[in-house]
């Protein structure tokens, strides 16, 4: 309103009036959190996305890599959902074992086998590790991947187990002449049916082909990594390209219906890294696995599959690993209860018991929870009562047999915890 605003002697006096007039700047400045794999402890920092840092195992020839993943911090993975639920591809871990090597100078994967999907929860982290081995007299390490939340809390889950070794003398390749001859084109409609097959729900952030032929057997494909994963600096080859690479091999495997995963893989080399656009050739291998080779733009050679085999994924096993996460604050555990050998020996005059829903020799027998709660209400000393489990009428499968006596004991046990007369009353469940 006039007054002036700047009382440096040197400078002239400014006004409001004089400032000039901006629109309003619709811009964000709070900072992304990106270093998903930022060490989640002490060691020498990788600079790779999930490896956060290399820390030496004291006392041995081993090296233990820690990282931290969570689909806010590579949103990517979002993309990559098996029965629903957002799990790590198998190309990832393959990624990671042929990084880690690759710290030590064994940079060849001999074999990987991924034995549990590594799921990752929709909000928070989980906690990554990568173990490499010491080395055998052939100068071969073991290698590993295990996971467990991010609260630190809960057991470590092994997802992956292999061998490295040092670089080994390959057959060498190249894609340069392109598209190969005598290939016939593949509509790209029909292309990215054989990469977004398997049962699996793929996003657009796993990208899709560019380009694909086909030759006596043999399938050709071009992939180009989004350019939101280019830039995403650190992996040696991005596990969006691997993982795209591998598809058609998910997709020949599907026979029942059921989700596959690329859970078996065997020399697997790398040539050269960063690339962003890959020519992939897929041919057959021994035991109706498939051989993958990825070359660049030019055809020079980027990496190699020797075998790559798809496995279902077993039934509820998706499911069971995010609870494995989402449940890692509970545990199982026991209280003793002094109890004699047999039940047919205690007096239950002497010491005070009864029996729920049946006949147990000359102990008081009560039919509901309700009625025990009014009898301990009214003053009926009990130590403990007992409800022999049923184990399914004649006839009936073990396995409907034990899911009905399992239901029947769970609202069994629901009416004796909401009756709060019974809150020091034991309930034993006796079962066969």
């Amino acid at each position: 309103h006039g007054t002036p605003i700047n009382w440096h002697p040197l400078l002239p006096h400014t006004t409001a009036t004089d400032l000039p007039t901006y629109p309003f700047q619709h811009h964000r400045y709070w900072l992304d959190s990106t270093a998903s794999a930022a060490a989640s402890g002490p060691g020498r920092a990788t600079g790779h996305p999930l490896l956060g840092a290399a820390v030496p195992v004291a006392g041995g020839d081993e090296l233990l890599f820690t990282g931290r993943v969570s689909l806010r911090a590579h949103p990517w993975l979002d993309d990559h959902r098996v029965q629903g639920t957002c799990v790590m591809p198998s190309a990832a871990l393959v990624e990671l074992a042929v990084r880690a090597g690759d710290e030590v100078g064994v940079s060849v994967l001999d074999e990987l086998t991924v034995t549990a999907p590594l799921a990752l929860p929709d909000s928070g982290a989980v906690q990554l590790q990568v173990r490499v081995g010491a080395a055998d007299s052939a100068g071969r390490r073991a290698v590993t991947v295990h996971s467990r939340s991010d609260d630190g809390d809960g057991p470590w889950t092994e997802h992956a187990g292999g061998t490295l070794s040092a670089t080994a003398v390959g057959v060498p390749f190249d894609l340069a002449a392109w598209p190969p001859a005598g290939a016939e084109a593949v509509p790209l409609d029909e292309a990215e049916a054989l990469l977004d097959g398997a049962k699996v729900s793929y996003g657009s952030a796993l990208g899709a082909p560019r380009a694909a032929w086909r030759r006596d057997g043999e399938l050709f494909a071009e992939l180009q990594l989004p350019q939101e994963q280019a830039e995403e600096a650190g992996f040696l080859l991005h596990p969006v390209l691997l993982d795209a690479a591998v598809r058609p091999v998910l997709y020949a495997s599907q026979a029942d219906g059921a989700a596959y995963s690329a859970d078996e893989w065997r020399g697997v080399r790398l040539y050269a890294t960063g690339a962003s656009v890959v020519r992939v050739r897929i041919s057959e291998a021994d035991g109706g696995a498939a051989r993958v080779q990825l070359a660049d733009a030019s055809g020079g050679p980027v990496a190699e599959i020797r075998s790559v085999a798809a496995r279902a994924v077993p039934t509820g096993a998706v499911s069971a690993s995010a609870h494995r996460h989402h449940d890692a604050l509970f545990q199982v555990g026991w209280a003793p209860l002094l109890l004699p050998d047999t039940l047919d020996t205690v007096d239950a005059t002497e010491v005070p018991w009864a029996v729920l829903g049946g006949e147990q020799g000359g102990a008081e027998r009560f039919a509901t929870p309700e009625e025990v709660g009014a009898a301990v209400a009214a003053g009926r000393a009990l130590r403990f009562v007992v409800h022999r489990a049923q184990t399914g009428t004649e006839g009936s499968s073990p396995a409907a047999a034990t899911h009905d006596a399992t239901r029947r004991a769970l609202d069994l046990t629901r009416a004796w915890l909401a009756d709060d007369r019974l809150e020091k009353t034991p309930l034993l469940i006796l079962t066969t």
